[in-house]
């Protein structure tokens, strides 16, 4: 899937921030509309959530999910489960 670049880092959270929406909901929002944080928005959203910087980019860099930076264009995921195994 290709991403187009995405828009302003104001304008990304005033369409995913919402009262009482957690951080995470908030990140997995813009993640899914422009392909990943770009790291402009961490200040604007730190400051609506009424959050730190640093609390913001701690949440983003812990969870592996979140992407910092424009995905590959073809991702290769390999499957190293039983069952994937027993399925060859």
């Amino acid at each position: 899937m290709e991403y187009a670049s995405p828009p302003a880092p104001d304008e990304l959270v005033r369409r995913h921030w919402k009262p009482g929406v957690s951080l995470l909901a908030v990140l997995h929002a813009i993640q899914d509309e422009a392909g990943f944080i770009p790291p402009e928005v961490v200040t604007p959203l730190a400051r609506a959530m009424n959050l730190s910087r640093a609390e913001v980019h701690g949440v983003l860099t812990y969870y592996h999910h979140f992407r910092t930076s424009a995905p590959p264009r073809v991702g290769v995921a390999l499957c190293r489960a039983e069952s994937c195994r027993s399925m060859g």
